[in-house]
C-alpha cells in the first residue's frame, strides 16, 4: 500500500466504503494517517486494499469510509492500483 513513514500519527483500521449508503465494499483493512492542523483540527488521508474477490471498479468518489469502531467520513479517491487504493479525506472523521 502507499504512504511512506512522513512524520504523521498513523493507525490500522477495518472498515467498509459505501457509494450512496450502499456496501461497495465489506470487510477492507487499511491504513489512516493524520496530520495535526492550528487550532486543533486535523487531515486525515490513507490507503486500503482492494480485496482480490471484489471484481467492481472504484471511480473517484466521493464514498463514505465506516470504520468498524464507529468513526466515518467522506472521502475523494487520489490514486488507484491493482491492489490497493489512496484516498483522502474531505470533511471530519466522526463518531467513536
Amino acid at each position: 500500500m502507499w504512504g511512506a513513514l512522513r512524520g504523521l500519527d498513523m493507525e490500522h483500521f477495518r472498515g467498509n466504503i459505501l457509494d450512496n449508503n450502499q456496501v461497495l465494499l465489506e470487510d477492507v483493512e487499511g491504513v489512516l494517517y493524520f496530520t495535526a492542523l492550528p487550532g486543533g483540527w486535523r487531515t486525515w488521508e490513507g490507503s486500503f486494499a482492494v480485496p482480490a474477490y471484489a471484481g467492481i471498479e472504484i471511480g473517484d468518489g466521493p464514498y463514505r469510509l465506516e470504520l468498524e469502531d464507529g468513526r466515518g467520513g467522506e472521502i475523494v479517491i487520489m490514486r488507484k492500483g491493482a491492489e490497493a487504493v489512496a484516498f483522502k479525506g474531505t470533511g471530519l472523521l466522526e463518531g467513536h
